[in-house]
């Protein structure tokens, strides 16, 4: 009795799903949502499948639209999120150039600089610092009542920085609210 096995993929693939996983693991956007919102049970595993598969289910590489309007998609459905950092966008050039240079056999420039900040951003994690009480002009949160919003990569080993005890005139360390 014979077992057939499945038979393997080509390397073009294997280094295009291996990009991918890069891509993804330092996205900003997802890495945030992903660790403030275990409970949608997605991973960037999981992600990267489905991107996979949608540039093997094309006869030709997915137009930049409809790379972007998959990004969207799947932030708003299974991550029930709207992503409006306009960082699919790059996400998504990067996704086609990433196709594109799988098919050779040298390791291109968009693979080489997703490895490189993917490596540099091992172990680091995404800050969100809201900015509350300052005004937005011309955007959207003024209607909405959103705070503006900015994302931070900080680095494990790096600690935040104390601010100096403040010390009366009898001698006293006083109380500091947190910033």
């Amino acid at each position: 009795m014979s077992t057939s096995a499945a038979p393997s993929p080509s390397p073009a693939l294997v280094r295009f799903a291996a990009s991918v996983l890069s891509l993804l693991r330092s996205w900003s956007a997802l890495t945030l949502v992903l660790s403030h919102n275990p409970s949608t049970g997605c991973t960037v595993e999981s992600f990267a499948e489905e991107l996979v598969s949608l540039f093997l289910s094309e006869e030709t590489i997915p137009s930049q639209e409809a790379v972007e309007d998959f990004l969207l998609g799947y932030f708003d459905e299974d991550l029930s999120t709207s992503l409006e950092d306009g960082s699919e966008i790059g996400v998504a050039k990067d996704l086609r150039s990433l196709w594109t240079e799988s098919l050779e056999e040298e390791e291109g420039e968009t693979m080489r600089r997703v490895r490189e900040t993917a490596e540099r951003m091992k172990g680091r994690k995404v800050e969100v610092q809201v900015d509350e009480g300052e005004e937005i002009s011309g955007s959207d949160s003024e209607e909405s009542g959103e705070d503006d919003v900015q994302m931070e990569i900080v680095e494990p080993s790096k600690k935040r920085e104390k601010p100096e005890p403040v010390v009366d005139d009898e001698g006293f360390t006083l109380v500091q609210k947190k910033r």
